[in-house]
């Protein structure tokens, strides 16, 4: 199976403004923006068409072949790799011939899923195209970023204004962590409850990987004293989610049907359980550190009351 969880590290590219002719990273977003905004239209109406309900999956699979991404990726492809980059462009040209590379890749993965029926195939392909969408936002510096990909990846992009010191190594490590759990969490409803099952024990050990390295990274960084007693809230909270992750394919009594509703049951009450602690420790920042972007920082992933308030009624 194709691995999606993509733990990159964020190449932020900085580029000056220069003088007419127009600058090289708006040059070569200009001329990829028709192939970025045509690839997003794509895989937005694939989306659609998994977001429905039908009687009969064929006639979802029909509309999958009907549209014909993998011919239509390939062409964009070939496209991008055909571009003119100007000097100073080829980091972007590169992230986006990867991201065509990457969904293409998937496109046939699940065109071939679709051919045999595989259910759990076509989930997985599914998400490695999101995946793919994800990781090309989170790889873009922050002007391209907003231009290029999907509007609903635009919570990955790098902030516009640099941060500094432990919060910016903090904001890497959470996007870095968002545009690849994300998708891997999120198998299409339209497949039924006991492939979004399989589909969850299939990524687990991919999930753990994710997990871990996020850990390691936050590991790595130096919160000093400020930030400690928060940084160690973050900490806990991925922790207990690795818990959670370990044991969806241990004997549990769940069957295949019920396992992944219970998965999110238990993410629910690890994030709702993490939710109050940083929270508190997050004022406690905000109070004592003059122009702190902490708020900005946690809001990406730590800032769902909503998803809360639905642990509390359910």
């Amino acid at each position: 199976m194709r691995r999606i969880a993509l733990v990159a590290a964020l190449a932020l590219a900085g580029t000056a403004c220069s003088p007419p002719p127009t600058p090289p990273q708006d040059a070569i977003v200009d001329e990829l923006r028709p192939l970025a905004r045509q690839a997003d239209a794509e895989l937005r109406a694939l989306q659609t068409n998994v977001d429905q309900q039908y009687e009969d999956m064929n006639d979802l699979f029909l509309r999958i072949v009907d549209a014909r991404l993998p011919n239509i990726l390939a062409v964009l492809g070939d496209r991008a790799r055909r571009v003119e980059v100007p000097e100073g462009g080829e980091d972007i040209h590169e992230v986006m011939v990867r991201f065509l590379d990457r969904a293409l890749s998937f496109a046939e993965d699940l065109d071939a899923a679709v051919a045999i029926d595989a259910l759990q195939g076509a989930a997985v392909a599914i998400i490695g195209l999101e995946a793919s969408a994800a990781d090309f936002a989170l790889r873009l510096p922050p002007g391209p970023c907003r231009t290029l990909a999907g509007e609903r990846w635009h919570h990955v992009c790098a902030p516009a204004t640099p941060m500094e010191g432990y919060e910016a190594g903090l904001d890497v490590v959470l996007r870095a962590f968002i545009a690849s759990y994300e998708p891997l969490t999120h198998p299409a409803r339209v497949f039924g409850d006991a492939t979004r099952g399989a589909v969850d024990m299939a990524l687990q050990p991919e999930v753990l990987d994710l997990i871990d390295a996020t850990l390691a990274r936050l590991e790595a960084l130096d919160p000093g004293t400020r930030y400690r007693p928060l940084h160690l809230q973050v900490v806990t909270y991925f922790e207990s989610i690795r818990i959670v992750w370990e044991e969806v394919a241990a004997p549990s009594g769940f069957t295949d049907p019920l396992l992944h509703d219970a998965l999110l049951s238990r993410l629910d009450i690890a994030y709702c359980s993490a939710l109050s602690a940083i929270a508190a420790e997050q004022e406690r920042v905000v109070s004592a550190v003059q122009g702190t972007r902490i708020d900005e920082i946690l809001a990406a992933w730590f800032d769902d009351a909503d998803r809360c308030a639905r642990v509390s009624t359910s």
